[in-house]
């Protein structure tokens, strides 16, 4: 149990009194000799509203296979974990073990912490910052899409396969332009796109959550303790869209877009420090110029709110959620489990090869207060079905 590795068993269970006593043979109390009073166990207060969580799982549960979390953009607290299908471990019966076990949409499984998948294009603006950071790339330049990239003797395609024409780092991030960030990932090196990801929160873990996997955010010296191999040019253009090595989990995502979102370094937690209140507030700012943030940030909201966003269906409904004037800001992301989903349109391919469809966003973009990511297993496109579920799920917790 999570909350008992980091406060001590002990903590929580508190000390039992003790009352010694004389009896007879007959097993009658003769006098009390000695006594002490129990001592309760600490107070614990999570970030997890119980109710609020029950609307999330409640949406959530619409997809068939999801990982979602949401955290609070100032101070890290996990706001909404949600992992589907689920099933409650503790009224499981000994004779459904194995049938839940070994079903085929795994809902022992927590996808929110542990699921690893590549994160797509929601790793871009990993990239751009990074190649801002680096001095590789200027807001202004504008980089030439034409729906095919060239390296070495290689080729690499655009998502777009009729090409983006000439693109900013503004227009690259709303659209989502492969062969832009294959361009700024390659003058920026894999050392500083790695170092970027880990600041951001990727390739990490946290305590007090309870089981998580700390993914990987790929290094030279990485691949050469795993594979025995020397990195290749090419691994770092795929690592610069969130394919190839990377792997990451809803939560990282999400502390990574509340990291861009707030520009500090805010870490994930489930306990109210009830002693310090207020405390978690005060979060060291990230190591990144605030006018890159800030590039990024209208890049995100571009996304959602601009024509030719990838993300248009995570418009915040005015009508439907009666909160005037809020806009999300966020990033799509489909990320390629087959080769086939490159050749054959979703309708045509088994539901496990279909592509991953992921989103991460913040609201509200203007004074953000929560990041939300999401993955939904197979679910073939970001913007399409990621999207929608972050929005529903982003207006859940602003009305709340």
């Amino acid at each position: 149990f999570p909350l008992a590795k980091k406060f001590g068993s002990q903590a929580l269970r508190g000390v039992g009194g003790t009352q010694k006593q004389e009896v007879d043979a007959r097993g009658r109390v003769v006098r009390n000799l000695e006594r002490s009073e129990p001592t309760k166990g600490a107070d614990v207060v999570l970030t997890i509203d119980a109710g609020l969580q029950s609307r999330v799982m409640e949406r959530v549960r619409r997809e068939r296979r999801a990982g979602l979390v949401a955290v609070d953009v100032v101070t890290g607290a996990v706001i909404a974990a949600a992992s589907v299908p689920s099933r409650d471990q503790s009224a499981l019966k000994a004779q459904e073990w194995s049938r839940i076990a070994d079903a085929p949409d795994d809902p022992l499984f927590d996808r929110a912490l542990t699921g690893l998948y590549p994160p797509g294009s929601t790793l871009k603006m990993v990239t751009a910052l990074a190649a801002l950071e680096a001095g590789v790339v200027s807001l202004k330049e504008r980089i030439e899409c034409a729906g095919t990239y060239r390296y070495a003797d290689q080729s690499f395609r655009c998502w777009n396969r009729s090409g983006h024409g000439s693109c900013d780092l503004h227009r690259a991030l709303r659209e989502s332009c492969d062969c832009y960030f294959y361009e700024i990932a390659r003058r920026t090196g894999i050392g500083a796109l790695a170092s970027m990801g880990q600041r951001l929160g990727l390739g990490q873990t946290w305590q007090g959550l309870g089981r998580q996997r700390a993914g990987v955010m790929p290094t030279p010296d990485w691949k050469r303790a795993r594979f025995a191999k020397p990195w290749h040019g090419g691994e770092t253009l795929l690592a610069g869209i969130g394919q190839g090595f990377v792997l990451a989990t809803p939560l990282q995502l999400a502390v990574m877009t509340a990291r861009i979102a707030s520009g500090r370094g805010v870490e994930p937690h489930l306990v109210v420090p009830t002693d310090r209140p207020g405390a978690l507030a005060a979060v060291a700012p990230l190591d990144v110029a605030p006018a890159h943030l800030e590039a990024v940030r209208r890049g995100m909201l571009a996304v959602v709110n601009e024509d030719g966003g990838t993300g248009r269906y995570a418009q915040i409904d005015e009508d439907e959620t009666g909160m005037a004037g809020v806009r999300l800001a966020g990033k799509t992301g489909t990320s390629q489990v087959s080769r086939r989903s490159s050749e054959v349109g979703a309708d045509g391919l088994r539901f496990e090869q279909r592509d991953h469809a992921l989103f991460v966003g913040y609201a509200p973009a203007k004074a953000p207060r929560i990041a939300v990511a999401a993955v939904v297993e197979h679910g073939a496109s970001g913007g399409r079905v990621a999207a929608p579920l972050v929005r529903d799920v982003m207006s859940l917790l602003l009305a709340s």
